[in-house]
Order: structure tokens, then C-alpha cells, then sequence
């Protein structure tokens, strides 16, 4: 199974997904559970800069404008920001 527009998976996930559904910043999805294809031990720990890290840190500042407000919003629903 490869990961593309004839997946299995990619289609299910598109066609299990509500209709109205957000994406990145406007997900539903405030807690994410499962982050895939990080799998080096530098990109977990850069992942922990951008959930847990000081608000303006390095990591966090390098990201786009609408993967920062996603961050940004998982940071506030889990108490890191305010």
C-alpha cells in the first residue's frame, strides 16, 4: 500500500472525515495524539520545542504562518500559553 490519492488509507481518511471538518488551524483536533512520520530522535525533540517550548523559541518561530497558528492553538488548549 503506498501513501498517495489511490492509498486505502488516504481515502478513508478523506472519506471518514466530516464534511465541514477543519484542517491545521482549524481543526477540531486540539490534542494531537499521533504524529506521523517523525520517527529520529531530533524531530520528537523539535516537536516538543513547538508544544512545550518557551513562546519564542527557535523551532516555533520557523514555522509557517498556518502550521505557528495550529501550534499556537494546542499550546493554549493544553495550558502551555495563555
Amino acid at each position: 500500500m503506498t501513501w498517495g490519492s489511490e492509498s486505502v488509507c488516504f481515502r478513508w481518511y478523506w472519506k471518514g472525515k466530516p464534511k465541514g471538518a477543519g484542517e491545521m488551524e482549524n481543526t477540531l483536533a486540539i490534542r494531537p495524539i499521533g504524529l506521523h512520520k517523525y520517527k529520529s530522535e531530533t524531530e520528537i525533540r523539535e516537536l516538543e520545542q513547538h508544544f512545550f517550548g518557551p513562546p519564542d523559541n527557535e523551532f516555533l518561530m520557523r514555522l509557517n504562518a498556518r502550521t505557528k497558528a495550529y501550534v499556537k492553538k494546542v499550546r493554549k488548549a493544553i495550558g502551555v500559553d495563555q
